[in-house]
């Protein structure tokens, strides 16, 4: 089964980093969460530009909702697997 990869974005970059640290905690690989500079996508990009963080997370199928509700309790305010993003407004 393929990998999915959830992406979430964070008001600042302490509380993306935070979050990170959390998925670190819950046994996430290190080399597959990161926080990106950049997105993937306009959306991302708009986001990213008005100065939110984005935090990406490859993980299993079977652990895609466990890193999307570790990344939402650490304050994201989006976070949804990449292939199904819940696209909002830019606030």
């Amino acid at each position: 089964m393929e990998d999915t990869t959830v992406i979430a974005l964070f008001k600042d970059r302490r509380d993306a980093e935070a979050a990170v640290r959390a998925l670190q905690s819950a046994d996430f690989d290190s080399a597959r969460v990161e926080v990106a500079p950049r997105g993937h996508a306009l959306y991302y990009m708009r986001e990213i530009e008005a100065g939110r963080t984005l935090v990406t997370v490859e993980s299993e199928p079977d652990r895609t909702e466990k890193a999307r509700r570790i990344l939402r309790q650490e304050g994201a305010f989006e976070a949804a697997p990449l292939d199904r993003p819940h696209l909002k407004k830019a606030s």
